[in-house]
C-alpha cells in the first residue's frame, strides 16, 4: 500500500497456473481475465479502469467483434462488460515488453511463478487443446518432397497421399472402421488383417502386380514411400483404380 498525498494507491500481486499446456494467448486473456475482477472486486463506481499488456494478439482479440471470436476469449470480454458496468470509462493499452518498465518485468516474474503452481485441476481452453492435438500428431514438414513429385499433380492426388500419411483415409478399412463407415477394419483380401496404409501400399498379396510395376519393394513403409517416392505411390495407386 502506498500513500501519496490525499491519493492512494494498491498494487494487488498474484500468481495463478493457467494450465499444462496452455498457450502464451490463454495465458494472456487468464490473465487478464484475473485482473479485471481483481478490479472490480475494488475499485468504487466511476473510476477510469486501463487495462495494459505487452500482448498485442490480446489488444487485437479485445479490439475485435466480441460476437466473432474463438470461445476462448469470451472470459474476458465477460469481464470487461462486468468492470464497464461501474468503470467511467475502460481502456486497453499495449506497452512494448522487456524494456525496463518495472511492474510488466514484475508481472514477468510472476508468470515464471505461475507455472510452478499444480496445473493438475485447471480446465482446458479450446485452442490450448487443439495445439496440443496437433503438436502430438503432427508429422515433420513438409510431408511430401515437391522435388519427388512430377510438375503441378492433381490436387487430388496430393491430399490422398498426405491422408495416407496420416493414416486417415477413406482408403484404408482401418480408419473407416474407426470412424464406423465399415463393418470391418480388415482388408477385403486378407480375411484377419487390419488394412493400414502400409498394408495396401506394401504388403497386400492381392495387390503384388501393380506393386511390382513400382520401386515400392524397396521401402520399409509406406511413409518412406510417399516422403522420398511420391509418384511410385501414386502410379500404384492409379494401378488399382483407388484415384
Amino acid at each position: 500500500m502506498e500513500n501519496t498525498g490525499t491519493q492512494r494507491s494498491e498494487i494487488m500481486c498474484g500468481s495463478q497456473p493457467a494450465g499444462s499446456v496452455a498457450t502464451s494467448f490463454t495465458a494472456e486473456i487468464k490473465a487478464a481475465v484475473a485482473s479485471l475482477q481483481a478490479v472490480y472486486n475494488t475499485t468504487t463506481i466511476e473510476t477510469d479502469i486501463v487495462l495494459v499488456t505487452d500482448s498485442l494478439s490480446l489488444v487485437a482479440a479485445l479490439s475485435g467483434d466480441p460476437y466473432h471470436v474463438s470461445p476462448d476469449v469470451i472470459p474476458a470480454f465477460d469481464a470487461l462488460a462486468y468492470v464497464a458496468q461501474r468503470a467511467h470509462s475502460v481502456n486497453i493499452v499495449w506497452i512494448s515488453s522487456h524494456c525496463g518498465v518495472s511492474l510488466n518485468d514484475k508481472v514477468d516474474r510472476l508468470a515464471r511463478e505461475g507455472t510452478k503452481c499444480s496445473q493438475a485441476h485447471v480446465l482446458l481452453p479450446v485452442q490450448a487443446a487443439k495445439a496440443s492435438i496437433c503438436s502430438a500428431t503432427a508429422y515433420p514438414r513438409p510431408l511430401l518432397n515437391p522435388s519427388k513429385l512430377d510438375t503441378n499433380p492433381p490436387w487430388h492426388t496430393t491430399t490422398t497421399l498426405n491422408q495416407l500419411l496420416t493414416g486417415h483415409s477413406s482408403l484404408l478399412n482401418k480408419y473407416m472402421f474407426m470412424i464406423a463407415a465399415a463393418s470391418s477394419p480388415d482388408c477385403s483380401h486378407c480375411p484377419g488383417t487390419a488394412e493400414d496404409a502400409d498394408h495396401l501400399v506394401l504388403q497386400c498379396p492381392a495387390r503384388h502386380g501393380s506393386r511390382s510395376a513400382t520401386n515400392l519393394s524397396t521401402f520399409p513403409s509406406v511413409r518412406e514411400a510417399i516422403i522420398n517416392a511420391p509418384s511410385d505411390v501414386t502410379q500404384f495407386l492409379q494401378l488399382q483404380k483407388l484415384i
